[in-house]
């Protein structure tokens, strides 16, 4: 398995400029042959398209450690970017054939380009956590207070943040207000800082926060609006897996296996050692987030196949919280944007043995 990643500076007119120039890279690659490749003898490359590396992404850290797809026949490639902007480009381009996404930026996304597809449910339980400065005492205290996000209107954190609160009873802009921090690392320096009072985190981020002082003081899990909501998704482009049936439930029957793998107690203790390794951190904290994500909130589906209650309700939380970008999408439109062919393929090729 091979790793990518792509730099930015910091200034948003060198962002511009270098997301232009990595899309016209992207076509020149794909002009010299940067569609699905041979990979390893025996193996098809396949890539796939993630922002950052966190604990969500720990089904492919072991993949990747432990060489779960091969078995498929796939040699996984991650190609990590630094904005979510940039994974449908490279999928169009031919760069990457899978890209992983929050459900509300893939429908987003689908709008404009109408071959976008959900294809596999990665994630069916919200992991985040509500950490906030040890002053406030209750999600109450949040009220006329800064909570800091990703990305407003447009990242996984604030997503669930808006819920979260919603159901507490604060409302964007009335109770509360959204600032714009950055990643991870910026977010929890802020709180530090005392430039916001809360933040959503998950392990091992929410150790190194509470670390700090900072406690949590609610589950995104636990809150009414959020349970049973899509919150995970990998998308691909229905042109390209028409034309390449095998090779995407290959790839799907690989990420079921790593899933079952991923979700056997024998494999804990390789699963921690990873997860520390890539993550850099100890292994108690480690641990710590194995427990939150494998045990305490299984959040990985096991087939991937989508249902479509969990669906309902991403797409109701997102027109309770005014998401614009979602404000056309009903109950009846919403099959448009996902697929579930794939993975239910997949397990067909399993239980057939072939």
């Amino acid at each position: 398995m091979r790793w990518h990643h792509t730099k930015t500076r910091h200034s948003r007119r060198s962002v511009r400029s270098l997301i232009a120039v990595g899309c016209a890279l992207i076509l020149a690659l794909t002009a010299c042959g940067g569609n699905t490749g041979s990979g390893k003898p025996g193996l098809q490359k396949v890539s796939l398209a993630i922002t950052g590396l966190n604990a969500l992404h720990i089904w492919m850290i072991v993949a990747r450690d432990y060489k779960l797809m091969e078995p498929a026949g796939i040699d996984l490639d991650l190609v990590i970017f630094n904005s979510q902007a940039q994974v449908v480009p490279s999928l169009l381009a031919g760069a990457v054939q899978f890209g992983s996404s929050t459900p509300e930026q893939a429908i987003a996304a689908g709008l404009k380009e109408k071959s976008l597809r959900m294809v596999v449910s990665t994630e069916t339980k919200n992991p985040y956590s509500l950490v906030v400065d040890p002053s406030i005492s209750s999600v109450a205290g949040l009220k006329g207070k800064k909570v800091g996000v990703n990305a407003a209107n447009a990242s996984a954190d604030y997503y669930a943040g808006a819920t979260l609160l919603a159901d507490a009873g604060l409302k964007p802009n009335t109770g509360y207000t959204f600032t714009n921090v950055g990643v991870t690392t910026a977010r929890v320096a802020a709180l530090q800082a005392k430039q916001v009072s809360g933040l959503l985190l998950f392990p091992p981020d929410t150790l190194k926060a509470t670390s700090q002082g900072a406690k949590v003081l609610a589950e995104a899990a636990d809150s009414p609006s959020l349970k049973g909501a899509q919150f995970g998704t990998l998308v691909a482009l229905q042109s390209w897996y028409s034309e390449n049936r095998d090779t995407a439930v290959r790839f799907v029957r690989g990420y079921q296996d790593t899933i079952k793998w991923l979700y056997d107690p024998a494999n804990k203790d390789k699963v921690i050692r990873s997860i520390a390794k890539e993550m850099k951190v100890s292994n108690d904290a480690a641990a710590t987030t194995y427990k939150h994500f494998l045990e305490d909130l299984p959040a990985e589906s096991a087939t991937g196949e989508f249902t479509e209650p969990a669906l309902k309700k991403m797409l109701d939380n997102a027109h309770a919280n005014n998401i614009a970008s979602l404000s056309s999408v009903t109950d009846a439109t919403l099959p448009n944007f996902y697929d579930n062919s794939l993975a239910k393929d997949a397990v067909k090729v399993t239980e057939s043995g072939s």
